[in-house]
């Protein structure tokens, strides 16, 4: 025989939330299931989720257990860019894996996760490390109120997500 499967960890939501990356993996997941077993995580009660296939949907939290128990081969991070994919951002983070960067620009999610809680030093950090002193300028010049959305455009802050992943898929030459 060929040997085990490869194990797959997923990390993506699914329909029906209101997501192109969850509409993106409802095309893909059929793809490839029929080459790895297949366990999705998502933010959502695994019953609510209507994309059903050959594969296990869990809520994200068990993911930690499940990978004790069995490690998975590799984890993929289909990684977006708004509060959908705040808890992908941070299993990404925890445990290095493939990442489908379906947005170049994840500012408005660091946004999210920083600004909307006041965690300014993260935040200051996270620009910083991404972008030098041009990203520093921009997080104390949000902290202080100064602030367009064009801002967010012009430093994608994907820097440290990107060079902690084993590899990084992308959907254009342009990315």
């Amino acid at each position: 025989g060929l040997g085990p499967r490869m194990r797959l960890a997923v990390f993506t939501p699914l329909p029906p939330v209101r997501s192109g990356i969850a509409d993106y993996n409802v095309e893909v997941l059929p793809c490839l299931a029929p080459h790895a077993d297949l366990t999705v995580f998502a933010d959502q009660d695994p019953a609510s989720v209507t994309a059903i296939g050959p594969w296990r949907v869990r809520h994200h939290t068990a993911f930690e257990a499940e990978d004790a128990a069995a490690p998975f081969d590799l984890c993929v991070y289909h990684q977006g860019n708004n509060p959908y994919h705040a808890y992908v951002y941070r299993h990404a983070a925890a445990r290095p894996g493939l990442v489908v960067l379906h947005d170049l620009t994840l500012h408005h999610l660091l946004a999210h996760l920083c600004v909307e809680r006041a965690a300014w030093g993260v935040y200051r950090d996270e620009l910083f490390y991404s972008h030098g002193a041009a990203g520093l300028r921009l997080a104390e010049l949000r902290e202080r109120g100064v602030w367009t959305d064009a801002a967010a455009f012009l430093l994608p802050a994907h820097r440290r997500l990107v060079e902690r992943s084993l590899g990084v898929l992308v959907h254009s030459a342009y990315a």
